[in-house]
């Protein structure tokens, strides 16, 4: 006969987990964007942007698609970028038993190595080409809230000298503005979903401006 005091408690406290899970912000460094944090269990994530092929009509193009998984991990993501036509490259991201990232790995063969500190947190990457030479790195510096608030990106050997990018952030813990001293992203955000993640957000840098719609699918 089941217990159901005991059975209520499981479920309580199920749910319990589930609400937490949900406003627990992950910081997710993929390789070939700036960092970025996200509420909830998360399975999928499409992002479109409205281009124009030069010649044609205009396309959503660029796009990505990132897959997640049941841990909460980015492991795939799909990029779509403007040349002629769209070109998509795939990133996949491997992890540890532990869920603690090891590298990503681009389909032509580059890849991204991880390093970390005591608390978990990414402090460098670094960008190897097929042969293993390295070509630059990033290195990060959190805040107490554990949101990136620096990184230094060291290029080719040639320049040494670090360029240092700074992130700012709104009230609601979104990214505001990107900029290293020569240019500079502003973000506004349009939507929000019902756990708290952005699904439409502007984009603007001097006169260029980026709209950014985006389809989120959870667990």
């Amino acid at each position: 006969m089941i217990n159901l005091k005991r059975s209520t408690f499981l479920f309580c406290a199920f749910c319990l987990l589930s609400f937490q899970q949900d406003k627990i912000k992950r910081i997710f460094i993929v390789a070939y964007r700036e960092p970025e944090g996200m509420y909830g269990h998360i399975k999928q994530v499409i992002e479109l942007r409205l281009d124009k092929i030069e010649g044609e009509e205009p396309q959503l193009c660029p796009f990505d698609t990132t897959s997640f998984d049941k841990s909460g991990n980015p492991v795939e993501t799909k990029l779509g970028i403007k040349q002629r036509l769209c070109l998509l490259i795939t990133y996949k991201t491997k992890y540890d038993e532990h869920d603690k990232r090891l590298e990503t790995i681009v389909d032509d063969g580059n890849r991204t190595i991880y390093k970390f500190n005591g608390d978990g947190y990414v402090v460098k990457s670094e960008y190897y080409t097929t042969s293993w030479q390295l070509l630059d790195y990033n290195t990060y510096q959190y805040n107490s809230a554990g949101e990136i608030m620096e990184s230094d990106r060291y290029g080719s050997l040639r320049d040494p000298k670090p360029i240092k990018i700074k992130f700012e952030y709104d009230l609601d813990g979104f990214m505001s503005s990107v900029h290293d001293g020569r240019w500079q992203w502003t973000f506004r955000y349009l939507s929000m979903d019902s756990k708290g993640n952005w699904t439409k957000r502007i984009a603007k840098r001097g006169d260029k401006i980026d709209t950014t719609t985006r389809k989120i699918t959870y667990y």
